[in-house]
């Protein structure tokens, strides 16, 4: 072989090993989606909505508590009743000890057609314990914001609209700092492993 031929050879080696590493760095990220935000402060503490009761957030009943929170809306046709359904298993799988510690909450991204009737008879499906809050869409806006929430209106052809969003549950402390940040593909036993984890029996 001619030190020309292997040169290029050489090239296209190096070249290769390098695309590797780059996809693996790439589908560590996809992986690992709670990557540069976990162990940061997140969110806010929901002030200005209300419960499926119509009753201002008890802000003092959500402190000192993990929270296991989805953005969603109940005319959602797979990725919220699936996520939902994820927490109700997760909180079948905690001990009492640890399911007293821990606040699961549902937020609506469509508070114009939420009702808190209409959330409360959809979480019930699930777990009633399941805090469901709505509010204005000032107020959603706002807690989105702070959430780090995407969620944007999109017109069917029906001339009615859909909701396109994020699909995390986020698991955050006491302290307010992001635990974890579950993508919807990640298999429901090692969300529970994570979550179990963290909170003290």
């Amino acid at each position: 072989m001619q030190r020309g031929q292997r040169v290029v050879i050489s090239v296209l080696v190096g070249v290769a090993l390098a695309a590797l590493i780059a996809f693996a760095q790439t589908a560590t990220t996809q992986q690992s989606p709670a990557a540069g935000i976990a162990g940061t402060p997140i969110g806010n503490n929901f002030e200005g909505l209300i419960d499926q009761d119509s009753k201002p957030v008890d802000t003092n009943a959500l402190a000192g508590k993990y929270q296991l929170v989805f953005f969603g809306f109940t005319r959602c046709p797979s990725i919220c009743p699936t996520e939902l359904l994820r927490v109700k298993t997760i909180l079948a799988g905690l001990t009492p000890g640890e399911r007293a510690k821990l606040a699961p909450i549902f937020v609506t991204l469509d508070p114009a057609r939420d009702s808190p009737k209409l959330m409360k008879d959809y979480v019930a499906m699930f777990d009633p314990s399941i805090l469901a809050l709505s509010g204005p869409e000032e107020t959603t806006q706002t807690t989105i914001k702070a959430w780090k929430v995407y969620a944007a209106k999109v017109d069917t052809e029906d001339g009615d609209y859909t909701v396109d969003h994020s699909a995390f549950l986020y698991f955050r402390g006491p302290d307010g700092v992001l635990l974890d940040l579950f993508d919807h593909a990640e298999p429901t036993p090692d969300v529970m492993a994570a979550v179990k984890a963290q909170i003290p029996d």
